[in-house]
């Protein structure tokens, strides 16, 4: 299992749904790159925290067997790498699935049903003491920009803030090389380490342990967000579904 992350704060209501289309732009891109195109794994996702306050992780999450754990850390990294490329920007076609994707299936899904409405609606008053938010989702959502989800990148999406973990067995992942896409475990942790000494400690790579130990649950960084009912609190991008390979 691979994890790629960093902690958040509280996230200010006018930054929520912009995180929200950045989340789903992202998992898109990390689908394609590591399933679609390279068939890696069946998802490699991007998750963002689903709390009041938004405080918790900004989490890239995927698994693969031994062979394809090299790669997927190289091209997860990249996919962050890349929402800041000035020759491959955020498109509004990306925009506008997005939107699409919040709005008119998980917006409305979370409100279909007596049960799924229900316990929305009591999420919301929970978390926020009334249903503004909610009901106010899909304009929030119809007002994002490519020039938002720009920014919002710059802001949360820092690569050197994020921290690399993997969990599995080491030996084994380290002798890996898949046939295809033949990267190294150990040069990518080097690679990392060196970025972390000229660029600070959020750079490094973490280590793994087999299950069961506390660096594959202590750590935090393999957890998911909080979980939760609501417009926000589904998978950013609906054809990552399915359990990695």
């Amino acid at each position: 299992w691979i994890a790629i992350g960093r902690a958040v704060g509280a996230v200010p209501e006018s930054d929520r749904a912009t995180l929200a289309v950045l989340r789903f732009i992202l998992a898109e891109r990390l689908n394609i790159a590591a399933r679609e195109m390279r068939g890696l794994a069946n998802r490699d996702d991007f998750e963002i925290p689903v709390t009041g306050s938004g405080t918790g992780l900004l989490l890239v999450r995927t698994g693969g067997r031994p062979e394809a754990v090299g790669p997927l850390v190289r091209y997860s990294l990249d996919e962050l790498e890349r929402m800041h490329d000035p020759d491959k920007p955020v498109s509004q076609a990306e925009v506008t699935r997005a939107k699409g994707w919040l709005v008119d299936a998980v917006w409305r899904r979370s409100l279909e049903l007596p049960t799924t409405a229900s316990e929305t609606l009591a999420v919301e008053h929970v978390r926020r003491g009334g249903t503004d938010h909610l009901m106010g989702w899909p304009a929030a959502v119809g007002a994002v920009t490519v020039e938002d989800v720009e920014a919002a990148a710059r802001q949360y999406l820092d690569p050197s803030d994020f921290v690399t973990v993997v969990a599995g067995p080491l030996e084994r992942i380290r002798a890996a090389r898949h046939p295809r896409w033949p990267v190294a475990l150990d040069d990518l942790e080097a690679e990392l380490s060196g970025a972390s000494a000229e660029s600070g400690p959020g750079a490094a790579a973490g280590s793994e342990t087999g299950a069961g130990s506390e660096a594959e649950s202590g750590s935090g960084a393999g957890a998911g967000p909080e979980a939760g009912a609501g417009p926000e609190a589904e998978s950013g991008s609906g054809a990552g579904a399915g359990s990695t390979s």
